[in-house]
């Protein structure tokens, strides 16, 4: 049996829910949490990557290089401080300290960097199945859905009776006015599509709330 849903203030109760749209309103809860988490990681990964791992990457490329530069010369550090001049000596110590401490923010980045990418991996993972999973639902929910089987079924009757015209016209087709062609796939250009229009934004609510209606059609709403 369906599950009955509260009453909204204001509105009438909605009709229980059909095991197909019951399926439907989880599907949609799965999918909402789903998108918020992926784009919750997604934004945090992107902000992780401007705000901390490129300037600690940048840090660490920059005094490596300003200690490659001062080793290049080393030998004329430690000279230059055996003849009692210790300032190279002494930025050669700072920037071996500021390279070590630079390179080890870098590798906990790195690890912070790859332990977010994994993380956002698996939230966009799941959403791609929850998407999945919504989509499958959903088309189920319209497939077995009343107004679905009213449209088969006068789409079925109009069917038949366009038929039977049909098998009629083989038989008089040679008297028919010269150039009337009575072929069923025919398209014309002046059809009302409003149908069409409606059908497709119910289909759309549906997506987004398993108790959205969809729509009567122009014969069913006539009677």
């Amino acid at each position: 049996m369906g599950k009955i849903q509260p009453i909204r203030p204001g509105a009438a109760a909605p009709p229980p829910r059909t095991p197909e749209r019951q399926a439907l309103a989880e599907a949609i809860e799965r999918h909402a949490n789903a998108a918020t988490e992926h784009r919750r990681l997604d934004e945090a990964l992107g902000r992780f990557r401007t705000e901390v791992w490129w300037p600690a990457t940048e840090k660490s490329e920059t005094t490596a290089a300003a200690l490659k530069e001062l080793k290049s010369r080393e030998g004329d550090v430690w000279a230059a401080e055996f003849l009692g001049d210790s300032a190279d000596v002494e930025k050669l110590r700072v920037a071996q300290a500021a390279a070590d401490e630079a390179n080890a923010a870098k590798g906990r980045a790195d690890e912070t960097y790859g332990a977010l990418e994994n993380r956002a991996g698996k939230a966009k993972a799941e959403f791609e199945s929850a998407e999945e999973s919504l989509n499958r639902v959903h088309r189920a929910a319209v497939k077995v859905d009343p107004a679905m089987a009213e449209i088969i079924s006068q789409y079925e009757t109009a069917k038949r009776e366009l038929a039977k015209f049909s098998v009629l016209m083989s038989e008089l087709f040679m008297y028919a006015p010269t150039g009337y062609h009575y072929y069923t796939e025919r398209i014309y250009s002046d059809l009302d599509r409003s149908d069409c229009e409606k059908w497709r934004a119910a289909i759309e609510a549906l997506k987004h709330d398993a108790d959205a209606p969809l729509p009567a059609t122009a014969a069913a709403e006539r009677n």
